[in-house]
């Protein structure tokens, strides 16, 4: 194993470090970025779905399969979905704060860890430095405090990779090394899929085979460690097929892979290897991707000393994982957010080494290095990137941004008390999110005698109808833009209809909620729905 690298700043016990100023001072910076401001922005995007998963977990019990109206939804493996129904339980609703509230703790632990992980072999300045750039790089900030699935996933792969190279480098038991790792790897599996094995082996033995300790990997230790992944995973996953099907497992883990190679243009595929390594480079990991720069410099390089095997490590981590995000077409920058953390430790790294070697710093970037070095200077300097973020950034999305709550609140109150909402095929994840009520699924009808006498108040999402016609009398009550961002014609709209029954009601009558501007009632028994 890897001999420990000690100084006289990194030779303490590990708890003692627990108590650092500086690592105090991360929690609370971290803290204060991603928690003002935390509800400003509209549920958005995926969260919606996943919180609507989460509430019909608690409300149904069934924690083994993610559904939606009841229906599965199986895009991934249900982790999340598990801290946000936890979080809900504990505020007794499923709200945004309950939605986002997991990913500002991953986002907070994964700070911790990154300051953790350089404090074996870097000083307080480079540790500190590390952990404040992970936390204000600039896709970080945005979706470290989103439900999104990438927070978490981020911790927990990143946390595979860097405790067991904390173990290495600390001369850990092998058992535990690799035991607690995959630990973790098999959570970061439960979280988004087969990313985390790939990425975690990967990685680890790249290292062994560059440092040659290649035997470590071929050991009883490392096969148990193997076992208890596998058992891990095989606590959800087996449950899972014997309800659903063998072929619902790959489902999960395979769907989004396979949706990242739809686009099989020429030109998208050439446009994306060009262009996304300075997407991550330029957009990603700005502002702190420039100390990056300081890797090509032949002398940095040979003159990196004790800091040489964990640069090693980390930029095998990199590089493993980078294939995968910049090959297929269709692959977003927030994929590789789970490495990072390892560019936040290279970005750490740089200062430290320039710190070190002041007597150098004559150019520009170098001298910027060392004036960073103190941790209140570089607390500073985060700081006022954390506030642009908080202040006009978010200002910004918040005023192009819609927020349809208040709508779907209004309709919901309107609703006669008791009164039980159908849904003919699966409403849009937004409405049935903030209705935060039971919105039973129906199939389509074909005619009227296939639907339920009960029904009476139903809603449709016109993005996924293909205006199919309705089989029955009704009338419009309302409709609900769902759209994530203000335009000019909406794109995801959910209308809510009344079925008529009566006589005097065919004949028609007032809608029971006040009729949106424009909107037009409709009682005819097998009208089209028309675009708007």
């Amino acid at each position: 194993m890897t001999q420990p690298i000690i100084d006289s700043q990194t030779a303490k016990s590990t708890w003692a470090r627990f108590f650092e100023w500086e690592l105090g001072l991360l929690v609370v910076l971290t803290l204060v970025l991603y928690s003002c401001r935390l509800t400003d922005l509209s549920i958005r995007g995926e969260e919606s779905r996943r919180g609507r998963i989460a509430w019909e977990m608690i409300h149904s019990g069934d924690w083994l399969v993610p559904r939606v109206q009841g229906l599965p939804r199986l895009s991934r493996p249900p982790l999340q979905y598990w801290t946000i129904a936890t979080a809900g339980i504990f505020r007794g609703q499923v709200d945004a704060i309950a939605v986002r509230l997991p990913s500002v703790l991953a986002t907070l632990l994964t700070v911790m860890l990154i300051y953790g992980h350089g404090r074996c072999w870097m000083s307080r300045r480079g540790a500190f430095a590390s952990g404040a750039i992970f936390a204000t790089f600039a896709q970080v900030l945005q979706l470290g405090r989103l439900g999104e699935t990438e927070a978490i996933f981020t911790l927990l792969l990143s946390s595979a990779l860097l405790v067991w190279h904390i173990g290495m480098m600390r001369s850990w038991s092998p058992v535990a090394t690799w035991t607690i790792a995959y630990i973790l790897a098999a959570l970061a599996t439960l979280a988004k899929g087969p990313q985390a094995p790939v990425y975690f082996a990967g990685g680890i033995g790249l290292y062994l085979v560059l440092s040659r300790q290649w035997r470590f990997a071929f050991s009883w230790s490392h096969a148990i460690g193997i076992v208890v992944f596998l058992g891990l995973v095989s606590a959800w996953q087996i449950p899972f097929a014997m309800a659903l099907g063998q072929e619902r497992v790959s489902y999960v883990y395979l769907s989004e892979v396979a949706k990242r190679f739809e686009d099989h243009a020429v030109l998208t595929f050439a446009t994306h290897l060009i262009s996304f390594p300075f997407e991550v480079w330029l957009g990603s990991l700005f502002p702190w991707s420039l100390f990056l720069l300081a890797y090509a410099r032949r002398d940095v390089r040979q003159s990196l000393g004790a800091l040489k095997m964990p640069v090693l490590f980390l930029t095998g981590c990199i590089c493993i994982a980078f294939p995968t995000v910049w090959i297929p077409p269709e692959a977003r920058t927030r994929y590789f957010m789970p490495l990072f953390p390892c560019f936040a430790l290279l970005c750490g790294c740089v200062i430290e080494y320039w710190a070190i070697n002041s007597s150098d710093a004559t150019s520009r970037i170098r001298n910027l290095a060392v004036w960073l070095s103190l941790p209140i200077r570089f607390a500073g300097v985060t700081a006022l990137i954390g506030l642009i973020y908080l202040g006009p950034a978010i200002s910004f999305q918040v005023a192009k941004s819609r927020d349809a709550a208040s709508e779907i609140a209004q309709v919901k109150g309107a609703l006669p008390a008791g009164a039980k909402l159908y849904s003919f095929g699966v409403v849009h994840h937004l409405f049935s999110f903030l209705y935060a009520d039971e919105v039973t699924h129906c199939p389509w009808p074909i005619d009227a005698a296939e639907v339920n006498p009960e029904l009476e108040y139903f809603c449709i999402d016109m993005l996924n109808s293909n205006h199919k016609p309705i089989p029955f009398a009704w009338e419009e009550i309302a409709r609900v833009n769902c759209d994530r961002n203000l335009r000019g014609k909406p794109q995801c709209e959910v209308i809510i209809g009344r079925r008529l029954t009566s006589n005097r009601e065919l004949s028609g009558t007032a809608a029971l909620l006040p009729t949106p501007k424009n909107s037009v009632q409709r009682v005819s028994g097998l009208e089209q729905i028309p675009r708007r």
